[in-house]
C-alpha cells in the first residue's frame, strides 16, 4: 500500500507540474496579446508601384501578438512605393514597400546595355496567368513548340516590366478590362536572342514565380544571373 501510496504521490506532483508550466505559457501568450503597439494601415485600395500619401494612411493601436516588422510611423511610408497591391485595412509591413518606383517607365530609362526590354506576344490569355500578371513579378518562361514543354534554364527567373493591352495601355490595375497582348522583360541580349527563336515558332507561357518587395525578386534574379554568367 505504501508504495502504491507514494506512486499516486507523484503522478499528482509531475501532473502539478505540466499544469503549472501550461498556465504560465497561457498567462504569457495572454500578456503578450495585452500589449499593445501602435501600427500604421492602408486606407484605400491600391495597385502595386503606387505612389503612398499621407491620404491613404492611419494608424492604430492593436495587440503585438503575431505583429513582426510592422511599421508605427506613417512619416516612414509616406512617399514610398507598394511593391504588392494593398487593400483598406491592409497593415503595412517593410516588405510591402519600396524606396523606387516599378512602373517600367523608370526602370526604361535605367538601361544601361547589360540588359534590355523585350516584348514577347501574349497568344492565349492563360499564356499570361489569366491576365494576372503584373510589372514588378518574377517569373519563369516555359516553350511549347512541336508538341513538347521545355523550360530553359536561361529563362527561369526574369523580372516583367510591364504588361500591355494591343493599344499600348499598360495594364497597371483592374479597371483596364482590355487582355494583356504582350509582356515586357527585363532580360539580358542572351536572354533576348533565345526570346526571339520562340517568339514566331513557339508559344511562349509565363509561371508567376515571385510577387512582393524589390530585395526578395533580386535574389531569384541574382540566382538567374549567376547561370547566365557560368555560361
Amino acid at each position: 500500500m505504501t508504495k502504491i501510496f507514494k506512486s499516486r504521490i507523484f503522478i499528482v506532483i509531475i501532473a502539478s507540474l505540466i499544469c503549472v508550466g501550461c498556465l504560465t505559457m497561457y498567462t504569457r501568450s495572454i500578456n503578450k496579446k495585452a500589449e499593445i503597439i501602435k501600427v500604421v494601415k492602408m486606407t484605400a485600395n491600391i495597385e502595386p508601384g503606387t505612389k503612398i500619401t499621407a491620404e491613404m494612411l492611419e494608424t492604430a493601436d492593436i495587440g503585438s501578438y503575431g505583429m513582426a516588422d510592422v511599421i508605427t510611423d506613417t512619416k516612414e511610408v509616406v512617399g514610398k512605393y507598394s511593391t504588392i497591391g494593398l487593400q483598406k485595412g491592409d497593415i503595412l509591413t517593410s516588405k510591402k514597400l519600396s524606396s523606387d518606383s516599378i512602373k517600367s517607365e523608370t526602370t526604361l530609362n535605367d538601361l544601361d546595355g547589360s540588359y534590355v526590354a523585350f516584348s514577347v506576344t501574349v497568344k492565349e490569355s492563360a499564356d499570361s496567368l489569366s491576365d494576372k500578371l503584373r510589372a514588378g513579378d518574377i517569373v519563369s518562361t516555359y516553350i511549347f513548340k512541336d508538341g513538347q514543354s521545355l523550360i530553359s534554364d536561361n529563362l527561369k527567373y526574369v523580372k516583367v516590366l510591364a504588361v500591355t493591352t494591343k493599344d499600348g495601355v499598360d495594364k497597371d490595375n483592374d479597371s483596364v478590362t482590355e487582355s494583356i497582348s504582350t509582356v515586357m522583360l527585363l532580360v539580358t541580349p542572351q536572354q533576348a536572342l533565345e526570346l526571339t527563336k520562340f517568339e514566331d515558332s513557339a508559344e511562349i507561357h509565363f509561371a508567376l514565380v515571385y510577387r512582393g518587395d524589390n530585395e526578395t525578386s533580386q535574389q531569384f534574379l541574382n540566382k538567374q544571373k549567376e547561370v547566365l554568367d557560368g555560361d
